[in-house]
């Protein structure tokens, strides 16, 4: 039986070929390509299904004027994320050959670099506040783990070489830790290890979904669902803290960010219309009604950061393209 099903690791639709007799899982496409629908030849030996890709550029705008974004991105082959250093370089994740890796450049998309390997799997970078490092997560070891290297891209080491997959990480400049996601023995728990690496902290995660962190790593902001209306709502508490507790009746998906001054969170509403997938909203922690912060339409939004106090905005934004592809078995020679 072939069956569509979407991989835990990529949380990408993939095609798996499962035996009637064993019940035996062989997975058929591995890629960062979205699967969907599959007709398979009498003989077995052909396949048919329709492949779904991403196509991402970054644009940077300046200020409060998103009607000036300048797409500096080279080709349409983003991952997921694009954030400024300190001194105001992009560092971002790239494909090749359906595989991420880290490079930096300007923010006029002048001066691309490569940070890491042809042959390893890096993605989410994510600079510390001194531009001394960038940290990253990293499948060279077979799981996902959380790396750092030189803002040169020189010195990668591993910081966490505990069993377990880590995903999802932030920096506390205040205690020089990273912390982050945590997937350890089929239970979800959250992780911190120092900036420099040694033994790892344990301790509950906050939700299940969308987590954020304030630029200072006072505050956290977490995506929940409300069991009186089932409803997915926001909640903004201190990080060391339960109390005090701000919920705010907004459902982001795919990304949420805080600004760059702690005073509001970034994020695109789940969808509800054609332009929800487009629009970046604001919400203050002070109260109020969420505002727009930018539209791309007719282009989806995936993600934003901002530059040091703000001044700067960067956007991974794209469109879905569709190809029909045929999958043939190779018989040995």
């Amino acid at each position: 039986m072939l069956i569509n099903s979407v991989e835990p690791v990529s949380n990408l639709p993939q095609i798996f070929y499962v035996s009637f007799s064993d019940a035996a899982e062989r997975r058929i496409t591995n890629d960062l390509n979205a699967y969907f629908g599959i007709s398979a030849s009498d003989d077995g030996k052909t396949i048919v299904t329709a492949q779904r890709l991403f196509a991402k550029n970054i644009s940077v705008f300046s200020g409060d004027n998103p009607n000036q974004a300048n797409k500096i991105s080279k080709e349409s082959n983003i991952h997921s994320t694009a954030v400024f250093t300190p001194d105001g370089r992009i560092i971002y994740d790239a494909a090749d050959n359906n595989r991420p890796h880290i490079w930096m450049m300007n923010a006029d998309g002048s001066n691309p670099q490569q940070l890491t390997p042809n042959d390893s799997t890096d993605f989410q970078p994510l600079a510390s506040p001194d531009g001394r490092f960038i940290f990253f997560i990293s499948e060279r070891t077979g799981d996902r783990k959380i790396w750092r290297m030189d803002i040169d891209g020189s010195n990668q080491q591993n910081l966490t070489p505990f069993e377990g997959i880590m995903f999802s990480h932030n920096l506390n400049p205040e205690k020089q830790t990273v912390f982050f996601d945590w997937n350890k023995n089929e239970k979800k728990v959250m992780g911190e290890v120092p900036l420099a690496g040694g033994e790892i902290r344990e301790f509950s995660l906050f939700g299940n979904s969308l987590t954020a962190y304030s630029p200072d790593a006072e505050q956290v902001a977490y995506v929940f669902i409300d069991e009186k209306d089932k409803k997915r709502k926001v909640r903004v508490r201190p990080f060391e803290s339960e109390e005090p507790v701000t919920v705010f009746d907004i459902s982001p998906i795919e990304f949420l960010r805080w600004t760059a001054d702690g005073k509001g969170l970034l994020y695109r509403e789940i969808e509800t219309d054609d332009e929800s997938v487009s629009t970046v909203w604001l919400q203050t922690v002070s109260g109020g009604k969420p505002q727009p912060f930018l539209s791309v339409k007719p282009d989806m939004v995936f993600n934003v950061s901002q530059s040091k106090g703000g001044k700067q905005s960067a956007v991974v934004r794209g469109n879905l393209l569709t190809d029909a592809v045929m999958l043939s078995k190779i018989e040995p020679n």
